[in-house]
């Protein structure tokens, strides 16, 4: 079910209608899914716990998680984005 509304980008409604759900239920399962691929650790990318001067720290999150929105922006390509 979530395939066909995150990756085939079929309609919500529609979905939860052919698989008997409300779509509530549907919005959860999709959120629930779509929320543990965007929390995965990229491949390459390294998780870490680390120690520095609030500054710093701070500007590398904001980096790090601009770099992470690009990344995922171009993960996140369906087949059908590709299309146009």
């Amino acid at each position: 079910m979530a395939f066909e509304i995150l990756v085939e980008g079929k309609g919500l409604v529609a979905v939860a209608n052919a698989h008997g759900l409300t779509k509530q239920r549907a919005l959860a399962i999709r959120d629930k899914i779509y929320s543990a691929y965007l929390t995965q650790t990229p491949e390459g990318w390294r998780t870490a716990q680390i120690c520095g001067p609030v500054e710093m720290i701070d500007r590398f999150v904001q980096e790090a998680e601009a770099e992470r929105q690009r990344y995922w922006q171009n993960q996140s390509m369906t087949p059908k984005d590709l299309d146009e």
